[in-house]
């Protein structure tokens, strides 16, 4: 189950794509998330078809995007604090979407600003209460505070949390049992080696260490899941009891700021409220898909900022051409086709014939009003 027109997953197969190429398929057409009547779904279908969304004054608005990138992020950030400022946008219970992480209007540079419109150093008698922490997390540096917004990237079934669970830093203390990091010592007195003319010998080096970056990678992964960071963070998820507690290098690496995200993180997520922020110079990410799942990742109202080149790019820009999923089946499969012999990795799905056209779905527990459905 899926929806065809969203973005195909940034790694591996597309196995919703491959499914619907081998298996019987069937669209659903009446949309639950939101009213029929909404000018949200009403766009979402425009897009689907190249037209450009129309505004509405209560639930989509549109306002237009400087052509320079720093300007734009300039004026998407001073939409969001003006918003929070009368009461319409709450980070906690909206989102600011962007295509990329990097870039003046990348997820990175405007999570720099928003957590210091929305999570400034307070004071208590001249003693700051949610100071600005640098927490060594092995090879790398992150910076956070309690109250920050966040977001982890990746699945964690133990802990009971998926890739995009949004929570916030409920506290921050000093490691115990954190022994420090001397990678630190490793930079000092190196030098670049760009320019420099190697030998045949050296080459002959440079490649076996080549062959050794994935393991290398592998192991050093495997290291900060087990080496300690300099600080414990204490974390709330949503719809948690129980805060979280990360205390591991490898653990703070998946965690980030989340008061604007790209489109890859908030999907199959949903917000009351989006800021969606299209521009040309992010135009590598613009697509139709992109765009149609930034704005369906909301419930009641969308502000889209954009400059007329970005929004007319991801309208007309195509990932899976066609307007029916019959159209994008065919298109994708002519993909595949071009792409046979090229190593691209497939999924391995059933046979249909092999498939139950129903499960029974197990009693043990379950209240006299559910048991036997199937």
């Amino acid at each position: 189950m899926g929806d065809i027109n969203q973005l195909p997953p940034v790694q591996g197969a597309s196995v919703l794509a491959h499914a619907m190429t081998k298996w019987p398929t069937f669209a659903l057409e009446k949309p639950h998330r939101t009213a029929l009547d909404s000018p949200i779904i009403a766009n979402a279908h425009r897009i689907l078809q190249g037209k450009s969304p129309q505004l509405d004054e209560k639930r989509f608005l549109m306002l237009d995007l400087p052509v320079d990138g720093i300007m734009a992020a300039n004026k998407i950030l001073s939409v969001v604090k003006k918003l929070n400022a009368i009461g319409k946008y709450d980070p906690m219970r909206d989102v600011t979407i962007v295509p990329q992480n990097k870039s003046p209007i990348g997820q990175i540079a405007l999570n720099q600003k928003m957590v210091q419109i929305f999570n400034p150093v307070k004071k208590v008698n001249d003693v700051p209460v949610n100071p600005k922490i640098i927490i060594k997390a092995g090879y790398h540096k992150v910076i956070f505070a309690v109250g920050d917004k966040i977001m982890i990237t990746s699945n964690e079934r133990k802990l009971g949390l998926t890739n995009g669970m949004i929570g916030v830093i409920h506290s921050l203390k000093p490691n115990p049992q954190f022994r420090g990091d001397h990678l630190d010592q490793l930079d000092k007195g190196t030098e670049s080696a760009s320019g420099t003319k190697f030998s045949l010998d050296e080459v002959d080096l440079l490649q076996e260490v080549e062959q050794l970056e994935e393991k290398e990678k592998a192991q050093i992964e495997e290291e900060e899941n087990e080496r300690q960071a300099s600080h414990i963070m204490e974390i709330q998820f949503q719809n948690m009891d129980d805060t979280i507690e990360f205390s591991t290098a490898g653990a703070f690496k998946k965690i980030v700021h989340s008061y604007a995200i790209t489109c890859h993180k908030a999907q199959g997520g949903e917000y009351h409220t989006v800021v969606c922020g299209v521009h040309s110079s992010n135009g590598v990410m613009l697509c139709r898909e992109w765009l149609y799942t930034a704005l369906t990742r909301a419930q009641e109202k969308i502000i889209l900022l954009c400059d007329q080149k970005g929004l007319h790019k991801a309208i007309h820009t195509q990932r899976l051409k066609g307007n029916t999923v019959q159209d994008k089946i065919k298109h994708f499969i002519h993909l595949e086709t071009m792409n046979e012999g090229k190593g691209a990795d497939k999924p391995n799905l059933w046979e249909p014939a092999k498939i139950n056209t129903t499960v029974e779905i197990a009693t043990t527990g379950a209240t006299s009003a559910n048991r036997g459905v199937q």
